[in-house]
């Protein structure tokens, strides 16, 4: 017990832009950090299902009923959106390096968030609001990822292999299309969980049944043709994983190393072919359904899950995170600027990780 109090103080000595609004938590190994503290603050009871940042002073968490939340790097508030239903991920354009946020002509890209029944919603940047942007007569299938490659270039993903695609004006729906060793195409009807990035080219599919999918032809403009009010986009490549069991968040730092997770502790990489993580220490973590993942650098992941379970890859290990929470994590995003990590979860859980501080410089005397 003494020893979870220090730990907890030296975690409050570390500093915050919201100290007041913080618990502090326990760090990994007991050492010197970093530590995650709860945001006591957050305006909501709500499941929240998603976290994304354009920076670690601005960034929204969404989840159940329409909740949309935004952090300012004070200050968590609540936004307006006509969404009711839950929301399940949220994803935009990062802000430009060193941008100033005083000059009225700068303009940030846009952030989008989606979730039961077909829903997709935009952010007004002037009035801070979200409105609904999905297509009409668009599907009513549930959305569970979306990623941005850039302006122009985006990717929603759902059930029943739906996909939703941006071109920088719109949102089209698409459906995964996969060649068949016999010709033609096959349409896999299983859930998509996961989307993520390489570029504006390569996007990484994750779902059900340990479905992994890949395409290399980007969803910007002409990527896809529309005939009959039906879009056609590039087929995917299904990259085998050898695994059945459900797969749930999906991130990595480029096209040749990729990371999603899932269920039973469930952690693989693709470097060229999919193959589950167990060496430097993760055979030895404890089970846990993981849902998010997310990450500074390859030498930098962090994976969160069920009852607060919190694993991170850092110094060439993986070790389980101690947290001031059981909750049920389900979102995890990572600034790779600060280095500043939040996850969310179950009844409005918002929990937070700075790096340590720098070390004090050493007096060498005269």
């Amino acid at each position: 017990m003494l020893m979870a109090v220090l730990l907890a103080s030296a975690a409050c000595a570390n500093g915050s832009k919201d100290d007041g609004d913080l618990d502090g938590g326990i760090g990994d190994g007991g050492d010197a950090g970093p530590f995650w503290v709860a945001v006591t603050s957050a305006p909501t009871t709500e499941d929240l299902f998603g976290v994304w940042g354009r920076a670690e002073d601005d960034l929204w968490a969404v989840g159940w009923g329409g909740t949309i939340l935004h952090y300012d790097g004070t200050t968590w508030t609540r936004e307006t959106t006509t969404s009711t239903t839950p929301l399940m991920a949220v994803h935009g354009i990062p802000r430009p390096a060193n941008a100033d946020l005083t000059d009225p002509d700068l303009e940030l890209g846009p952030v989008f968030a989606v979730g039961w029944q077909g829903t997709l919603v935009s952010r007004d940047e002037a009035t801070k609001t979200w409105s609904s942007v999905a297509p009409q007569d668009g599907p009513t299938v549930d959305l569970f990822g979306i990623f941005l490659a850039n302006d122009e270039n985006g990717l929603a993903v759902g059930d029943r292999g739906q996909l939703l695609t941006w071109d920088g004006t719109g949102w089209v729906p698409a459906k995964v299309r996969i060649a068949s060793e016999f010709g033609g195409f096959i349409e896999p009807k299983g859930t998509l969980k996961g989307v993520w990035a390489a570029n504006a080219n390569t996007y990484f599919v994750s779902g059900s049944g340990g479905a992994a999918y890949r395409s290399t032809s980007g969803f910007g403009p002409g990527a896809c043709t529309v005939t009959d009010g039906v879009q056609t986009c590039p087929p995917f490549e299904a990259l085998d994983t050898r695994i059945s069991d459900p797969l749930r968040g999906i991130w990595g730092t480029q096209a040749q190393n990729v990371y999603t997770v899932g269920l039973e502790s469930l952690i693989l990489r693709y470097n060229g072919s999919w193959n589950r993580v167990r060496n430097n220490g993760a055979d030895t973590l404890p089970t846990a359904f993981l849902f998010g993942v997310s990450g500074v650098n390859g030498n930098d992941i962090t994976v969160v899950g069920w009852r607060g379970t919190v694993f991170r890859f850092k110094d060439g290990a993986w070790r389980q995170e101690w947290v001031p929470t059981d909750q049920d994590l389900r979102a995890v995003w990572v600034d790779p600027v600060s280095e500043v990590a939040y996850a969310v979860g179950a009844t409005g859980t918002i929990i937070r990780r700075d790096p340590p501080p720098p070390p004090e410089p050493i007096d060498a005397g005269p």
